[in-house]
């Protein structure tokens, strides 16, 4: 992946296992600084609910002329436990984190997918004016859509799956993406992960898709889930799912 700011074949990401770790997790030839290592832990208690009763879930953001957009999936039933059917994506918008404005709603209609309540996780991208919202079709495949203002509207940009399935071993859904210095990277899949480098368009790849190798401070390989998020501060990578994170 020559245009890709990190190189994902050889990457070695050690896993910080923070549910219930009390010792700082570190690797014996990779030894990261204290403050880096401990875990941050929130009170789920102690945090408001910014839209009560819109079961909202799957929240990605972009900021935009200092106003934050905050894409989100909206599950279709309370019934949530097996059944995780989303039915539309809302976009919300707000200065001061307190006072919040509904932009605009993106149906699954919409999409190439057609009706199918499948509007499962996304992100945004920004770049020369246009805004772009990368989207699961479930756990099948991965869509873009783009827009010329951060509020929409969306539209397919493709009319197709830009991560078919059967693109990698793993399935082509929950991306995520990750822009360093004008170049930008998609993250996607569950139990490994892959990442490809956007083209210049922002809707097609410029090369194929390589796995990401996350360790154990064993060296054994470590099963990841779903929804990845990436990002960097200072000199480290963060690479976080679920429960779990890891540096690079």
């Amino acid at each position: 992946m020559s245009k890709t700011p990190l190189s994902f074949s050889t990457i070695l990401f050690f896993v910080l296992l923070f549910n219930g770790c009390n010792n700082p997790c570190t690797n014996k030839e990779h030894e990261f600084p204290d403050e880096v290592v401990h875990a941050v832990y929130n009170d789920p208690i102690q945090i408001p609910n910014i839209f009560p009763e819109h079961g909202l879930t799957d929240p990605h953001v972009m900021i935009v002329n200092d106003r934050l957009y905050l894409g989100m999936g909206h599950d279709q039933s309370w019934d949530v436990e097996f059944n995780w059917t989303m039915d539309r994506w809302e976009i919300w918008s707000t200065d001061d984190l307190k006072s919040w404005k509904k932009e605009t709603v993106i149906h699954p209609n919409d999409t190439y997918f057609g009706p199918e309540p499948n509007c499962w996780a996304g992100d945004f991208a920004q770049k020369d004016g246009k805004y772009y919202w990368y989207f699961s079709n479930r756990f099948f495949d991965t869509g873009v859509m783009v827009a010329d203002k951060p509020e929409g509207p969306f539209k397919d940009a493709l009319g197709k799956p830009l991560l078919p399935n059967g693109l990698t071993p793993t399935k082509s859904y929950d991306p995520e993406v990750f822009e360093e210095d004008g170049t930008y990277t998609i993250i996607f899949g569950a139990g490994t992960y892959y990442a490809a480098t956007l083209a210049e368009d922002m809707i097609s790849l410029a090369d194929e898709p390589e796995p990401i190798v996350v360790q154990n401070s064993d060296g054994s390989h470590h099963f990841t889930a779903d929804k990845p998020t990436l990002f960097k501060r200072n000199e480290f990578y963060y690479l976080v799912w679920g429960a779990h994170y890891a540096m690079s």
